[in-house]
């Protein structure tokens, strides 16, 4: 039997999950004029619009991973040296590139924020010298976000359904000012769970390969 951690899905599962990703993304582009109609902008001066906010942000999950670092430090006597830099890099390289990935996606795609346009989408030309914050899809903010949420997710496993509400918490934080259409978020969220699975996943690859190599050495099966 095969250990889901350490292979890649077959070419059938990843044609499905794409063909899932597209449709959820054309369903939730059907939706982006609803989603401007309902705003609620005055929810962006409340103290939990920014306490949600704060998810988005990377020097939180920079913290909370140099926390993981200190914390699992303690544990070299039983899990050895890579216990400590297993979790807190994980996540920090989760969200890190989770960022950098929208931020550089919103440079290619290019398409303004709802609020431009009273809910309409324009896409600006590769001419227009404008800075990523001008654009919205995808959100940084919720891959951001969701990229530490998903990482911790597969980490804490006990933690999902308080995990499962920051997602929402955040994807509505970004809509309801008017901020983001929902295709944006979706995206973001996409590019949330995207880079912390791949991580993982090319993590137990390598560990599974360093396994099978200390097995082939000569004289190890004698050892076990």
């Amino acid at each position: 039997m095969r250990d889901p951690s350490t292979h890649w899905p077959g070419w059938r599962s990843t044609t499905a999950t794409c063909l899932g990703l597209i449709a959820g993304f054309a369903l939730a582009s059907s939706l982006d004029h609803w989603g401007w109609t309902i705003r609620s902008e005055p929810w962006r001066e409340t103290d939990v619009y920014w306490a949600i906010m704060s998810l988005g942000k990377v020097q939180v999950w920079l913290v909370i991973a140099a926390a993981l670092v200190l914390i699992d430090s303690g544990r070299l006597d039983t899990d050895g040296l890579r216990a400590t830099w297993r979790r807190g890099p994980y996540l920090a390289a989760s969200v890190v590139l989770s960022g950098l990935l929208a931020e550089g996606l919103k440079l290619v795609l290019r398409r303004s924020r709802p609020r431009d346009l009273d809910g309409h989408y324009e896409w600006h030309a590769w001419s227009d010298q404008l800075p990523s914050g001008h654009f919205g899809l995808p959100s940084s903010h919720v891959a951001v976000a969701c990229a530490g949420v998903f990482a911790l997710w597969f980490l804490v496993p006990r933690a999902r359904p308080v995990l499962a509400l920051g997602v929402v918490g955040i994807c509505y934080a970004r809509v309801a000012p008017g901020q983001h259409f929902l295709s944006d978020v979706y995206v973001g969220a996409v590019l949330g769970w995207f880079v912390p699975w791949v991580i993982a996943r090319v993590h137990a690859g390598m560990g599974a390969s360093r396994a099978r190599a200390a097995l082939a050495r000569p004289g190890a099966g004698a050892a076990a």
